[in-house]
């Protein structure tokens, strides 16, 4: 969380306590296994924070949800909508990140780009929602865990016509307030996603996947993401064996991909 108004709603909602034994705003609730971290506005602060975090929960199943405020193209949104990142882009150096988003939820998602300075002249380019955190955020917690674990949820503030300044903390505090009840749905299903971090793959499943890479040569971020649909469709039809795909050697990188999708699409289904 950037500011303590978005903060609020959540230390409240979720019951969480302040650990005055750390020096930054650090908040947690044992029984339902949530901490809530406070990084500031910008980029400063978040790489020591989340370092100190990852210390306190040295675990590769740990999930990040980054929640809060952010600008929106007034052609584009609504001052209250939420949002599911799907796609985010730094300014400052071009690099676009995109969380893998396998949960299964209701809201709508959309792309964030992330910028150094707070854009408040009402007249810009953005198409898209803007912040201040999002990139940096992603950067860091995708070397503690895996793209699953994160999650970036962002309602909007303002149309950037207004300083971050005149957002005063009544009117921050009520618009995460107001999304609260969907916040909650969203941590509930989110945490269903951790099933996909633990072992639920047996050897033979380990074998078609690894005969898949050898006959199509995919990727290894197609690997990857094909363990991924596996587990899904394991945890979907946990009696029913991989659909006996008919697989042929590609003649082209082309045809390996459109092999692979169709391979995805069908466990997907």
């Amino acid at each position: 969380m950037a500011m303590k108004a978005e903060s609020e709603p959540l230390i409240e909602h979720f019951r969480l306590v302040r650990d005055h034994s750390i020096k930054f705003p650090y908040f947690i609730n044992k029984d339902l296994e949530i901490v809530l971290i406070g990084t500031g506005i910008g980029k400063k602060n978040i790489r020591p924070r989340i370092n100190h975090l990852s210390k306190v929960f040295e675990s590769q199943t740990v999930q990040y949800i980054n929640i809060g405020t952010a600008g929106g193209a007034e052609k584009n949104t609504t001052i209250g909508q939420i949002y599911l990142i799907n796609n985010i882009m730094d300014e400052n150096s071009g690099s676009k990140f995109y969380p893998d988003i396998l949960v299964k939820h209701n809201l709508d998602e959309g792309s964030i780009v992330t910028v150094d300075n707070a854009i408040t002249s009402g007249k810009n380019h953005y198409q898209s929602l803007v912040d201040m955190e999002s990139s940096e955020i992603f950067k860091v917690c995708t070397k503690k865990t895996f793209l699953h674990n994160l999650a970036f949820l962002k309602v909007v503030s303002d149309h950037m016509d207004s300083s971050t300044s005149s957002l005063d903390y009544d009117t921050v505090y009520n618009l995460i307030s107001s999304k609260i009840n969907q916040i909650d749905t969203f941590i509930d299903q989110f945490m269903e996603v951790r099933k996909l971090n633990i072992p639920i793959l047996n050897n033979c499943d380990l074998d078609w996947i690894n005969s898949v890479k050898k006959i199509l040569s995919i990727t290894q971020t197609q690997k990857y993401q094909l363990i991924l649909k596996v587990k899904k469709y394991k945890l979907k039809y946990p009696e029913i064996p991989i659909p006996d795909f008919k697989i042929h050697t590609p003649k082209s990188k082309e045809e390996r991909n459109k092999t692979f999708l169709e391979i995805c699409g069908k466990l997907a289904a």
